[in-house]
Order: C-alpha cells, then sequence, then structure tokens
C-alpha cells in the first residue's frame, strides 16, 4: 500500500465517527462518590475527539492525577483514532477505566452509563476495568459520518479494522469483541453482557 493511499484511509478514519453526543468530551476530577474517596476519580463525559487523547494527557500532568485513579466513561462515541489514541494515553498513565453515570446533584454514581462505539477502544485502555452495576458497553462496525459515502475499498476498510485488531491485543482484550462489532451493523449496537464482558477480557476487575 503506497504512504499517500495510507494517508487517505487516515484522513477518512479521523472524520469516522460512530455516533454523535451532544458535546466534546470533557475532563474533570471528583472525589464526592465513596468510591472515589480512596482512589482518585476522573469524569470523562461527552464525545470522543481526534486529540481527546492528548487532552487527557494534558489534564492529568496539570492536575496531577496520579497513576492508579480511575478515568469513568460516559459516552456515545466519536472519532476512532481519538478512541484509540485515548485508550493508548489512559494505558500508558497506568489508569483504571470505569463506566459509571455521575449524577451531579448526588455526588454519586447511578445506573444508566453507557461507553459505546469509539469509546469502547479507550475504555480497553484501563489497566483495571468494571462496567457499573445498570450500565453498559457496546460495540458495532465502523461507519462514515453522517450523510457521507462511505468510500474505502474492501482492502482499505479491512487495513483499518487491523489498528482496532491491534490495538485491542495490545490491551490484552480477546479478539472476540471483534467479532461481535463485525456482526453489528452501524445503525446497532451490540451491548456486551456480563458474561461476555468477563469472557472476552473487556472487563478484568471484580467490581464489573
Amino acid at each position: 500500500m503506497r504512504f499517500t493511499q495510507i494517508l487517505q484511509i487516515l484522513a477518512f478514519a479521523a472524520a469516522t465517527a460512530f455516533t454523535l453526543p451532544a458535546a466534546a468530551m470533557t475532563f474533570t476530577t471528583t472525589n464526592a462518590p465513596a468510591s472515589c474517596q480512596v482512589r482518585e476519580c476522573v469524569l470523562a463525559t461527552g464525545e470522543i475527539e481526534r486529540d481527546s487523547g492528548k487532552q487527557l494527557a494534558q489534564f492529568l500532568r496539570e492536575n496531577q492525577v496520579p497513576a492508579g485513579a480511575t478515568v469513568v466513561l460516559q459516552s456515545e462515541g466519536g472519532n476512532l483514532l481519538g478512541g484509540l489514541a485515548l485508550g493508548s494515553a489512559i494505558r500508558a498513565a497506568k489508569l483504571a477505566t470505569d463506566v459509571e453515570m455521575f449524577d451531579a446533584r448526588s455526588g454519586e454514581f447511578r445506573a444508566g452509563g453507557l461507553c459505546a462505539s469509539a469509546c469502547a477502544y479507550a475504555f480497553v485502555g484501563g489497566v483495571h476495568r468494571s462496567v457499573g452495576k445498570g450500565c453498559k458497553l457496546g460495540v458495532h462496525q465502523l461507519a462514515g459520518p453522517p450523510n457521507q459515502p462511505w468510500d474505502l475499498s474492501v482492502s482499505d476498510s479491512q487495513w483499518l479494522m487491523s489498528l482496532v485488531a491491534t490495538h485491542l491485543d495490545r490491551m490484552g482484550v480477546d479478539m472476540g469483541v471483534m467479532v461481535l462489532a463485525l456482526r453489528t451493523s452501524p445503525q446497532d449496537m451490540h451491548w456486551l453482557s456480563p458474561v461476555e464482558l468477563a469472557r472476552y477480557s473487556v472487563t478484568n476487575s471484580a467490581a464489573a
């Protein structure tokens, strides 16, 4: 594959959005929930963008967030390469990940949290990974931005998926997750059951 062709694929992937949450991902710290009083929590909420990984790394430095802290994800997805980069940034900082819905009024986590599409690839970056009770994590096929044609060849699409496969392998996740994603159309979502989360090593915490 020629270098220019690779650049074209990466450019398309950079624009690829799985779903469109309302706002770009933001990062904030909280120690309100009881679980966050024993280890620091970083709330990562919103649409994942191409530079979300860099933004997290900067946030961690500026707020002196220690290794072992937990990134609590609440996101419907976003940019594919951004999700991969965010997962890599989480792993590089030796952080845990969790899927929870934070209720600012009560200062507690509650059911209803979700992490879908590109967010799933960020989630697996956690050294320790858990999904809260009543929360869920979902995967599906790659999809181009709304109202734009999917103009990649079958070969190029498979090459793009190899980036995802490499990421999952580096993070210690079973390739069965990719099979589930490939079997699910972009218009649908496969929400992993607790059994599947454990079977494919998506979660690895007793709290999952």
